[in-house]
């Protein structure tokens, strides 16, 4: 009998991490007449409150781009200024941003949401030797701290790290395929 409630308690906590996580299509918003920034959200459940990770390319007519990670956690009211990406097996510290404005201007539609709920939200800038390994990562798992946890750890799921790679080959012109205008 314990046998069978350990496998249904299982069972339902691993339908429930399925139920609690959710990718969005690839967003591109037009931020000048010559910018947009491009994002992939993943929405995740976490022991502290709701888990929004977006991963964003801000790319200009040029070519010019920079990338960020950014993290909203409801209920929470810190994270710790530093993050570390594993990427297949690799580690990378990533510093937050401390003048977030560009980022926030850029912000996408899909993570605000996260906007008006009271919660930490930190931008991590990705800085380019990161981004060559996102082009071909298999797995990513991000390592954060928050005041009420040390070490939370929470990985991509594939169509996070697949919309993130086409994020990251996409440029200015690609904005009419992604465009929700």
């Amino acid at each position: 009998m314990i046998k069978k409630v350990s496998m249904i308690i299982v069972l339902l906590i691993a339908i429930s991490g399925v139920c609690f996580a959710e990718t969005s299509s690839i967003i591109c918003e037009d931020n000048s007449a010559d910018s947009v920034t491009y994002t992939v959200c993943e929405t995740t459940a976490s022991p502290f409150g709701r888990l929004g990770k977006a991963f964003s390319k801000h790319v200009d007519t040029a070519g010019n781009a920079h990338y960020w990670i950014r993290l909203a956690l409801g209920g929470e009211n810190y994270m710790y200024y530093q993050m570390k990406l594993i990427i297949d097996g690799a580690e990378y510290t990533l510093q937050e941003e401390k003048e977030p404005f560009k980022y926030q201007v850029a912000s996408t539609s899909r993570m605000i949401m996260f906007c008006n709920r009271p919660g930490a939200r930190n931008y991590y800038q990705v800085p380019q030797e990161v981004v060559e390994k996102i082009k071909t990562a298999q797995k990513i798992t991000m390592i954060y701290r928050t005041q009420q946890s040390k070490d939370e750890e929470k990985s991509w799921n594939s169509s996070m790290i697949r919309k993130s790679q086409e994020i990251i080959n996409a440029d200015y012109k690609s904005n009419s395929k992604y465009h929700h205008g």
